[in-house]
């Protein structure tokens, strides 16, 4: 699937994390809890795991048409047993239909290139305080943000964009037989025609809809998802969905005309945002994150907001060495 040997994963481990994808996606939001704890334990015993788990779910989600070809998804009630000290063993009694599409994906990828087709595959990555502008094939624009990178894949089935880090902004063209996603780690944002801005962080993925409505998925388990309607933003962590709110559109992507508006955003996220434009450092304590700051920063003027911080909020600033700054609480709140 255009992977160079270096970052395709061990077959082993992408064998595992088939039957993982299987298992969870069958359980979906019902799911035990002592499935998801030992999914989460084998994420965590191997990096390798990590990512064999990662490329394995974009792989099904770019080719998951093809389980029409091979069959239906038939639900399976015994997908797993309690053993012994209340152990979970998996054992793997996943749907034929869906094993026979993944094993295809992987195996015979020029046969389902060649049924799908690939109309448009392009990277677009940007370095600090550089924007990129694609207009793809079909009419989308997307606007990226400094920091970023992503990948444009088109098939005739489906759109897939995979944003691997920072912001974009999209007004996606109306195709209702052939959805739109964006991937962005444990996110997905699934749309037909709309405009909206991603953005992702170490954290953190925000979405934000300036036009139309979005389906946004958490893609681990628990699953879950949000139906997200123009003028409303909603963040994904890894504890869940956050609350949907309300945003101003004049608020969202004002980066193009190099300025950022805040309102009453979290300092932390405020840092992340100026750091996608600012050469050097910027580094805040966790205990200063949550401060809420309203304000308008122009991109030329970035050193001189941080150095005015402290007549706004109850922070310190430190600047000891050129492009180098550190945000924290002021002593007396550091009690």
């Amino acid at each position: 699937m255009n992977q160079s040997p270096k970052d395709a994963p061990v077959p082993d481990a992408y064998d595992e994390a088939v039957r993982w994808l299987m298992a969870l996606r069958q359980t979906s939001s019902r799911t035990p809890a002592d499935i998801r704890q030992a999914f989460e334990q084998w994420l965590s015993a191997d990096p390798e795991h990590r990512r064999a788990f990662e490329t394995c779910r974009r792989d099904w989600e770019i080719l998951e048409p093809l389980q029409d070809v091979y069959g239906p998804c038939r639900e399976t009630s015994h997908l797993y047993s309690i053993s012994g000290a209340g152990r979970t063993k998996l054992r793997w009694a996943w749907s034929v239909g869906i094993a026979a599409t993944l094993a295809a994906l992987v195996t015979l990828g020029v046969i389902a290139m060649e049924r799908f087709g690939t109309a448009m595959e392009t990277v677009a990555a940007t370095q600090v305080a550089e924007q990129k502008t694609l207009t793809l094939e079909d009419g989308t624009r997307i606007d990226v943000n400094g920091r970023s990178r992503l990948r444009v894949r088109y098939q005739r089935a489906q759109r897939m964009i995979q944003l691997d880090e920072g912001e974009a902004l999209f007004d996606v063209a109306t195709d209702a037989g052939r959805p739109f996603v964006v991937q962005a780690g444990i996110g997905a944002i699934r749309v037909v025609g709309t405009a909206f801005q991603v953005t992702r962080d170490e954290s953190r993925i925000s979405v934000a809809v300036l036009r139309g409505q979005v389906r946004v998925e958490r893609t681990t388990a628990p699953t879950l998802q949000v139906l997200l309607s123009a003028g409303h933003a909603v963040n994904l962590t890894a504890e869940g969905i956050g609350p949907i709110q309300a945003v101003a559109a004049d608020t969202v992507g004002t980066w193009k005309k190099q300025v950022l508006v805040f309102d009453r955003a979290p300092l932390g996220e405020v840092i992340r945002a100026l750091q996608r434009q600012y050469r050097g450092t910027l580094r805040i304590d966790p205990a200063a994150a949550s401060l809420p700051l309203t304000a308008v920063i122009q991109f030329a003027d970035i050193e001189t907001t941080l150095a005015a911080l402290p007549k706004t909020l109850p922070v310190a600033v430190e600047h000891p060495v050129a492009d180098h700054w550190h945000v924290h609480l002021a002593a007396k709140q550091e009690r």
